[in-house]
């Protein structure tokens, strides 16, 4: 009817059409950025840069932060009771918590318990745990019931990550209805407004 389609319209149609055009550079694309992706962190500057990454994003950082930590708690607990000196301990706890932030910063409590600091402080420095982890690790060190502290601690923040990953759970619901409902919403609006547009335009005429 060499009626003009309204905008809406127009992008939708736009983007179809690129898309049918150009699906295979699209893949290309994606395919390139995954594997870029993947290469970059088996990189030790690549991992560490996710790392440090992930302990940024908002509400998803809690539940990363909090899971390192109860894994610290637990492990050392369990390494003190068995007898593992602190510094053979923070070796393993260093790798186990799986972020290279942490691990960087366990190995440097290693380094100045080596030196003849406690562990208390040096975490404290750190300024990656909670003030309630430092404060139960002091008082661990100071009285001798260092693994019972550190399980006391493990099971809180057992609780607290499986509420934070609820958390995130249901907030990752909405947003996706939310994403969801807003393409569906768009596009309904370009056929709607197309159909409209075109029978308003060809009564004018």
């Amino acid at each position: 009817f060499n009626a003009k389609l309204p905008l809406p319209t127009r992008m939708v149609l736009t983007a179809s059409n690129f898309v049918g055009a150009w699906w295979w550079a699209l893949l290309l694309g994606v395919v390139g950025v995954i594997a870029a992706a993947l290469i970059t962190v088996r990189t030790q500057a690549g991992r560490a840069g996710l790392d440090k990454a992930l302990l940024k994003v908002p509400v998803l950082a809690d539940v990363v932060r909090y899971a390192i930590i109860e894994r610290f708690c637990r492990i050392l607990a369990s390494m003190v009771r068995a007898g593992v000196p602190l510094p053979d301990a923070m070796v393993v706890v260093a790798e186990s918590s799986k972020n290279k932030v942490y691990e960087r910063a366990l190995l440097k409590v290693r380094e100045a318990m080596l030196e003849g600091e406690g562990i208390s402080g040096p975490i404290t420095r750190t300024q990656l745990f909670p003030a309630a982890v430092t404060q139960m690790v002091r008082v661990g060190e100071n009285t001798g019931t260092l693994d019972g502290q550190l399980e006391t601690a493990a099971a809180f923040y057992e609780q607290e990550l499986d509420y934070k990953i609820k958390k995130l759970t249901t907030l990752f619901e909405p947003a996706m209805i939310i994403f969801m409902g807003f393409i569906v919403g768009f596009v309904a609006i370009a056929l709607v407004s197309a159909m409209y547009g075109i029978f308003r335009q060809v009564n004018l005429q």
